[in-house]
Parts: structure tokens; sequence; C-alpha cells
């Protein structure tokens, strides 16, 4: 793509990433509790309703396919409730009540580029288990044009997130051509808030696509590792947005 221009991700607003934010232990646990089905009917709880990665779903169903979200009979899970109870003061008052959790496996599996559904509230929050991942993210805007965060700098980042139209479809907005991409490690959290929730697409490459993106795998994941054999597993956080009815 001509018109690229790579930027670090300190240059994004509204991004946060909190490096071991659980320990080894926390990690080994989550991953069993996550492993083990919910029905004793079934054989995994790991579902394919997409090709491009095995998911599981709680409080909220989002549906990929007509972007469609509703309640569901299945709670979030109690396993989960002293992680939520850590990670709930960075939603601040926004309750978090809809669970996404990720499985990429192989060296083909990934997600596409995309900004989270305005029917979540206006912080998302990610937690990485298991191995590292490569994340791309690309700028939007109203009119394609970059955006200029260095005007108002004394605004909050609260400020700065008033100003942003949430309104206009996702579909309405045009990429700039500015990117960035970091590398989330196994027990780092991620929260992205503001222009980064907002105005930022995001997406998990797949493996046999690292070096497109200018990254070498085995720095990323490791000398020894067999690509068939990679996994890495991500809870994803949010909250309903208080003008959605689902």
């Amino acid at each position: 793509m001509s018109n690229v221009t790579k930027i670090s991700v300190s240059e994004i607003p509204g991004i946060c990433l909190k490096e071991e934010f659980i320990t080894q232990e926390e990690e080994a646990k989550l991953l069993q509790d996550m492993d083990k089905p919910i029905d004793s009917s079934l054989s995994t709880p790991w579902t394919t309703d997409v090709a491009s990665r095995k998911t599981q779903q709680f409080g909220y169903k989002f549906n990929y396919f007509n972007g469609e979200l509703n309640k569901m009979e299945r709670d979030i899970p109690e396993y989960l409730n002293d992680l939520l109870e850590r990670i709930q003061p960075f939603h601040k008052s926004e309750k978090i009540e809809q669970i996404i959790m990720n499985e990429y496996s192989g060296k083909d599996q990934y997600i596409k580029k995309h900004v989270d559904s305005l029917y979540f509230g206006s912080i998302v929050s990610i937690l990485s288990l298991s191995q590292p991942c490569v994340m791309i993210l690309y700028e939007l805007s109203e009119d394609g044009k970059v955006v200029d965060n260095n005007n108002n700098n004394n605004n909050t980042s609260e400020d700065k997130q008033k100003e942003i139209d949430i309104t206009i479809p996702i579909r309405d907005l045009k990429t700039t051509g500015r990117r960035s991409g970091l590398i989330l490690q196994p027990r780092s959290l991620l929260i992205l808030s503001g222009m980064a929730r907002y105005r930022w697409k995001h997406e998990i490459i797949s493996l046999q696509d690292y070096s497109k993106h200018g990254f070498d795998i085995k720095q990323v994941i490791g000398d020894n590792n067999n690509l068939d054999e990679y996994r890495r597993v991500s809870i994803t956080m949010r909250s309903i947005a208080q003008n959605k009815n689902v």
C-alpha cells in the first residue's frame, strides 16, 4: 500500500499497555479454566462460529455476521471474578458485562482489522495469554486526513474522548495511511480508550504475515517453536454502551 506512514504506538492517544499484569500461576489457572467444557455434553468450550479462530462469549453474544448483540443465558463465569475486580477500575463507571475469548492456533489464524462495535462502551480491555502475538493498528478519520493530536494539548484524555463523534458509523470512516504495530506478550493487558478505541482499527495478524509487516517471527515467538503448535489466547472485556438497548 502506498502512502503508508508507520508511527510509534506511543503516538496513539488512548492506548495503554501493562506488561505482566497477572502472574504465570494466574495465567496457567485461567487457561485451565477456559479449556474446561461448559456443558458435560460438549468436548470443548471453544466454538468455531468464525473460520479465522475459535471463540467463547459470555454475558452478551455478538453476531459476527449481522453485527447484532443479544443478551445470553450464559453468565460471565465465576473463575473470572478476581480478574474482573482488578480490571473494572480501568473502565470506571462502565460495568464490564461482555466477555469474548479468542484462541489463535497454528500459523494461519487471525482476526481481521476492525473497530469494536459501537454497541460496546468506551473502554476495551484485552488480556493476552499463552504465547506472544503481533497487533497492527490503522488510523481512521472522517475525511481520511491524518488526525492532529497536538492541538488542544491542555485537554485531558476525557475531554478528547468527548470530542469524538461516535454517532458516525465505523464503515463511513476512512483510513489515513498511518499505521502502527506492537507485540502483545503473554500476561499483558492492553487498554483501548478515546482515539485508540474509536479511531484506530486493530487486527491480530497470522504468523505467516509477520514478515509482510516487518516483524521477525523468531524474535516474536522464539527460535524453537513449532508454528503448527502455536497458541495465543485472549480475554476481551467490554461494557455495553448506555445508548444501546439490547
